[in-house]
């Protein structure tokens, strides 16, 4: 009939959330009528839009959206949106994985060997991996923000073949990277093969392609006659 639900999503989508962190999935249809949309959840139940539950910790909204404000482990799992217009219905299922931060348990990063670069300088990081169909790559950053090829973010690239790309390192780039790599069968879970850590240097400035050293960076040098003031030049060059 004309009325009925126009899916207008892949197949499968899959979402990923780091725990603890908010997750929103949202059931976009297209449709000449007024939809009446439900969510089946990973444990069977249903719920129609609009809804609370009573912790208030999931809802959904009038158009459909859902939301669960703190994700755990036990929410991993496929949710099911359901679009129903006079008799037709549209199903579009949603699979949510829950991934840890970026950074290792305590005591488990002494085995991981920092990539070093300099604040200022671009840097690549590299994460591959195979699967049919082909793999998407996330990267979780260490502020636990995820960004993808598909995705958009205002100081980090990832490129088609999974490499995150910082074109200007700052300080605030230290940290643990996490690779994630998922396709419509599943998510790539072996995190301890793709972590990296990255360290970012701070270089002193150059004078005439010299570094400076702190001491004649911030030395200060008192009035003097000519002559001193040469001593004192030559001393700080000494230094460098």
């Amino acid at each position: 009939t004309g009325t009925k639900p126009h899916q207008v999503r892949p197949l499968i989508c899959i979402t990923l959330t780091i725990l603890g962190s908010p997750s929103q999935m949202y059931c976009n249809v297209h449709s000449s009528g007024q939809p009446i949309i439900q969510w089946m959840l990973p444990d069977g139940s249903k719920v129609e839009a609009p809804y609370s539950s009573p912790d208030n910790r999931v809802s959904v909204s009038s158009d459909g959206r859902l939301v669960i404000k703190s994700v755990s482990h036990t929410d991993t799992g496929i949710y099911y949106c359901i679009a129903k217009v006079h008799g037709d219905l549209a199903v579009l299922p949603f699979y949510l994985t829950v991934q840890e931060s970026s950074s290792p348990p305590p005591g488990q990063d002494t085995s991981i060997t920092p990539i070093e670069g300099f604040a200022g300088s671009p840097i690549s990081l590299p994460c591959t991996a195979s699967g049919s169909p082909d793999a998407e790559i996330n990267w979780i950053l260490p502020n636990n923000n995820i960004v993808s090829f598909q995705g958009k973010s205002s100081r980090v690239l990832v490129y088609p073949n999974g490499t995150l790309h910082i074109p200007q390192t700052q300080l605030l780039d230290s940290g643990y990277y996490k690779c994630i790599a998922m396709n419509q069968h599943g998510v790539d879970t072996l995190a301890d093969h793709k972590v990296i850590r990255l360290e970012v240097l701070v270089t002193p400035p150059m004078i005439n392609g010299q570094r400076e050293s702190a001491s004649a960076v911030k030395g200060n040098s008192s009035p003097g006659s000519a002559e001193t003031k040469s001593q004192k030049s030559t001393t700080d060059t000494a230094l460098l």
